[in-house]
């Protein structure tokens, strides 16, 4: 605050904290480990002293590919994906001092639930493909069973393919 003959006059406030040293204990988490395609995932961040956050994503499917980095202040990160497969994710902190990582975390993108061949649209092809499944004439991989267990009880029967044909008409 100023003041002269005619009056005084305040300047804008203004925050800030000091830092002794680099960032500590950077983490991201997320609530689970396996999520379906276009679910939204909401990634976490935290660190002591942290004031910046970089996010790196990376595709784990046949080696490590960088899918997307986001810069933000905010201790959270929303987004979905469109692809299923493997992806990990970590943190880089900053603040005037120097930086800290996270550990790496992994996570599943898993094909919507009846998308047995995995092409991202319900389709008659995924029910022909349970249906043979149940009269014993193919086989599934883990990815389709999992896709297949539309009531999520741990089982593929008749009841999955029943709900993947009610989905399929409406």
């Amino acid at each position: 605050t100023t003041y002269n003959g005619y009056g005084y006059a305040d300047s804008e406030r203004i925050y800030f904290e000091v830092y002794d040293g680099k960032p500590t204990n950077a983490k991201v988490e997320l609530d689970k480990d396996s999520y379906y395609v276009g679910e939204e995932l909401v990634f976490r961040c935290s660190s002591e002293h942290g004031y910046v956050y970089t996010i790196g994503i990376d595709s784990e499917d046949g080696g490590r590919t960088r899918i997307d980095t986001y810069d933000t202040k905010e201790s959270s990160y929303t987004r979905s994906f469109s692809k299923p497969g493997k992806y990990s994710c970590y943190i880089t902190t900053y603040n005037g001092y120097g930086l800290a990582d996270s550990e790496r975390i992994y996570f599943t993108i898993l094909p919507s639930p009846g998308d047995l061949n995995f092409d991202n649209t319900l389709t008659t092809a995924d029910a022909v493909l349970l249906q043979r499944y149940l009269l014993q004439e193919r086989t599934l991989t883990q990815s389709q069973w999992q896709t297949a267990d539309l009531n999520a009880d741990g089982t593929v029967n008749g009841f999955d393919l029943a709900l993947l044909r009610q989905k399929l008409v409406g």
